[in-house]
């Protein structure tokens, strides 16, 4: 599983990072696969993978006070990030199979 950088970075829920996700896939690879297709057949997105953190980074030499002075950034679970990559692969693949 190449998808993420193997960074130590939590993700937004504060819980499960992209090692973790590593070393549940090495551990049992079918385990995170069987949670997605289970999920795209059901046509559930839990509540959980929809969680997210906004951060606002001031930009440097701005006035503070200025709400356009800050830059949002959106923390998504990494759970959540894996499953959209998945859809994206299947998607491409059904797409370029199909033309």
């Amino acid at each position: 599983m190449t998808l993420f950088h193997q960074s130590g970075s939590r993700s937004a829920d504060g819980f499960v990072s992209n090692i973790i996700l590593q070393q549940i896939h090495s551990a049992s690879p079918e385990l995170l696969l069987e949670i997605f297709n289970k999920c795209l057949s059901l046509v559930l997105f839990p509540t959980s993978f929809k969680t997210g953190a906004i951060l606002l980074f001031y930009k440097e030499g701005k006035d503070q006070n200025d709400p356009k002075s800050y830059r949002p950034i959106s923390l998504l679970p990494s759970v959540e990030k894996l499953l959209e990559k998945l859809m994206t692969q299947r998607l491409t693949y059904f797409l370029k199979k199909t033309r």
